[in-house]
C-alpha cells in the first residue's frame, strides 16, 4: 500500500534545522486507531543500531500520549529485516526484536505480524489486522 511510489527516492536535506547534535528525524510507521491506540514503528537493516536520539524522541512521544488518558495505549515497536536494497520491505514480515510499552523496553524475537496479532486479541482492536 505504498501510495506515492514515485517519490519514494526522494531525499529531504535536513541541513539548516537543527543546531550542534539536534537534528531532524523520522518516524518510519504510525498507526493510530479511535484516538487510544498509538503505534510506532522504527524498522532497520539488521544489525543496524538504533540512535539514542531518535530512541528518545519516540519514547517523549508515547509517554505523552499515555498521558492523555487513562485508556490511552501506546506502542514502539522496533523491527528488523534482511531486504536487499533493491526490493520491497514488507511490514507484515518484519521481525519485532523490541519493543516500548508502559515506560520500559522490552526484547523479543518475533514476527511483527504474530506481534500485532497478540496486541489485536489482548485489546480487542479489531482494526489493527484483517
Amino acid at each position: 500500500m505504498i501510495k506515492y511510489k514515485d517519490r519514494l527516492k526522494q531525499l529531504f536535506d535536513y541541513e539548516g534545522i537543527g543546531k550542534g547534535n539536534a537534528s531532524p528525524t523520522d518516524i518510519d510507521a504510525v498507526l493510530e486507531f479511535d484516538n487510544k491506540f498509538l503505534f510506532l514503528f522504527e524498522i532497520k537493516l539488521e544489525e543496524v543500531a538504533n540512535e539514542l536520539g531518535k530512541k528518545l524522541a519516540l519514547e517523549r512521544i508515547a509517554d505523552a500520549w499515555n498521558k492523555k488518558s487513562e485508556e490511552s495505549v501506546s506502542m514502539i515497536i522496533f523491527c528488523e529485516h534482511n531486504v536487499p536494497a533493491n526490493k520491497t520491505v514488507t511490514l507484515k514480515d518484519l521481525t519485532v526484536v523490541l519493543y516500548y510499552f508502559d515506560g520500559s523496553y522490552k526484547d523479543i524475537t518475533e514476527p511483527l505480524r504474530d506481534f500485532l496479532y497478540t496486541i489485536k486479541d489482548f485489546y480487542q482492536l479489531d482494526k489493527l489486522m484483517p
